[in-house]
């Protein structure tokens, strides 16, 4: 069902609620009872399940009744899966630091906002300098199961090693993921030497890392990774 049959329907429902509301003021002034009221119990009956299409229709395959089919453009299976995927693509699940912070926009943006997308199936590849490792940090990642096996935990780390230099209240850093997440950049703090991320991901990606107060880009290949899931490496 499109957009615009899901708006033809409200409308009709409306306009079914409105002439409802006419009948029983009709009905006050003293019209015939019996045939008003029903009336406008069949206009409302008839409202109420033109609203309820509307709003199931998009979540439905097909409907029989009276030999009449209707198909509809998505089945509950593929409009749940929509959903968790909206979801899953937003949950920001935070370990190991006391939550996502909201800083100021840095003074220096990353580098790639001004590089062209090479790959448009992986749009961050060969964007922040194509390495792991950069001026004593490292970006690593770790993946652990999800409640869905479709689904799979991806733990993000961006880590100083023991030369860097001591690490400043307020420096942060700010992880680029694929554009099919909303949002899709994160900006986590530094608790000790390390900055972390997990999100729920179902395939594989570049991993951009920027942290504005070093000028360091890192870049990870989460399916590059050997040990690394199967849906992350093959999807």
């Amino acid at each position: 069902m499109t957009r615009e049959n899901t708006r033809t329907l409200r409308v009709i429902s409306y306009l079914l609620l409105g002439a409802a509301v006419v009948l029983q003021v009709l009905l006050s002034n003293g019209s015939t009872t019996t045939d008003i009221s029903t009336g406008i119990v069949s206009l409302i009956a008839i409202a109420i399940a033109l609203l309820l299409l509307a709003e199931l229709g998009p979540f439905i395959r097909s409907l029989s009744a009276g030999g009449v089919n209707v198909e509809f453009a998505q089945d509950v299976s593929s409009g749940l899966n929509a959903l968790e995927k909206r979801i899953g693509s937003i949950e920001l699940l935070v370990e190991g630091f006391s939550g996502h912070v909201d800083v100021k926009t840095p003074a220096l943006p990353a580098p790639a906002a001004n590089l062209p997308v090479i790959d448009q199936q992986d749009p961050n590849k060969g964007r922040f300098g194509g390495a792991q490792s950069s001026g004593g940090f490292s970006l690593s990642a770790t993946f652990s199961s999800f409640s869905s096996p479709e689904w799979v935990r991806v733990n993000l780390f961006v880590k100083g090693d023991p030369t860097t230099e001591s690490l400043k209240a307020g420096e942060y850093v700010e992880f680029f993921l694929h554009d099919t997440f909303v949002p899709d950049v994160f900006r986590t703090p530094f608790i000790g030497n390390t900055s972390t991320l997990s999100v729920l991901a179902f395939g594989g990606f570049t991993v951009g890392a920027w942290i504005p107060s070093r000028e360091v880009e890192l870049e990870l290949d989460l399916a590059s990774i050997r040990k690394a899931p199967r849906i992350i490496r093959e999807l």
